[in-house]
This record gives structure tokens, sequence and C-alpha cells, in this order.
């Protein structure tokens, strides 16, 4: 695939090939982290686990104004 994405660039009008290889390049890279997850597997690798979300407070009275409803759709706002 790399030699194909190579020879594709060095071509005259190689521009008309440019989503072609975005995608190779997308392929390659693609497989490039499947054989690194591929190794880490074989070799035993613990999984990481994700971080822990942390819980946001809830917002108190005096935190915000209270923000009044807005007007029914169609409405013209009172001034």
């Amino acid at each position: 695939m790399e030699a194909a994405a190579a020879e594709v660039e060095k071509m005259p009008g190689h521009d008309a090939a440019q989503d072609w290889l975005v995608r190779a390049r997308d392929y390659m890279a693609t497989q490039r982290a499947l054989d690194q997850l591929e190794a880490a597997a074989l070799m035993g690798a613990q999984p990481v686990s994700a971080p822990a979300q942390a819980v946001a407070p809830e917002p108190t009275a005096s935190a915000s104004p209270a923000v009044p409803p807005l007007p029914p759709a169609g409405s013209t706002p009172e001034v």
C-alpha cells in the first residue's frame, strides 16, 4: 500500500487521486494501530482503565441568576 501511494504521488495529475491518497493513508494508519494493539495483547499488557469522571457540584441559587422562560413561538416580546 505504501509503495502504491508513493507511486501515485509521483504520477502526473496526482491531484485527481487526492481522495484515494487520503483513504490509503488512513488505511495504513489503521493497520499500524491494529498491529500495535495486537502486539500489546500478545505481550499480555493490561488495559488502562478509564479515568473516573468528576461529578460537577449542584449549582446553588446564589451561583447563577434565574433565567426567565422564553415567550411562546410567534409572540412578540414585551418591551
